[in-house]
């Protein structure tokens, strides 16, 4: 259990909570870096995983990032589709629109977990 988080676990229960109800949530955590935003997540992660399907991921913090990483990450277990679409160049379009397609025909709540980090510049 993490010390002083009851609020924002709280809150971002109710939001995926309304996924039962048919309703799109999105929710933005943000804070200075070492504040605890993974830990936040990892714990929510813990908390709803019997309920609801996670696809969760993290963008590189490179430069230059690969393309569609997250999707890349949590694709090949979610849809076949978006899968070979990624796998085969497809434009961008094409992809978020499957991707798209893939959430909107799902047979349960899902929630999308995509951590961003910036690059360190030295």
């Amino acid at each position: 259990m993490l010390i002083e988080r009851e609020n924002a676990i709280a809150n971002l229960t109710v939001a995926a909570n309304q996924l039962n109800n048919g309703n799109g949530n999105i929710a933005l955590v943000s804070g200075e870096a070492g504040i605890g935003k993974t830990s936040l997540l990892e714990e929510i992660k813990r908390t709803l995983d019997q309920q609801y399907e996670i696809l969760w991921s993290g963008c590189d913090p490179l430069f230059t990032p690969r393309p569609f990483g997250p999707l890349y990450d949590f694709a090949a277990n979610f849809s076949e589709k978006v899968h070979h679409l990624l796998e085969n160049g497809a434009p961008p379009s094409t992809i978020f629109s499957a991707f798209h397609d893939a959430l909107e025909n799902a047979t349960q709540p899902i929630i999308v977990s995509v951590t961003l980090t910036a690059p360190i510049f030295a």
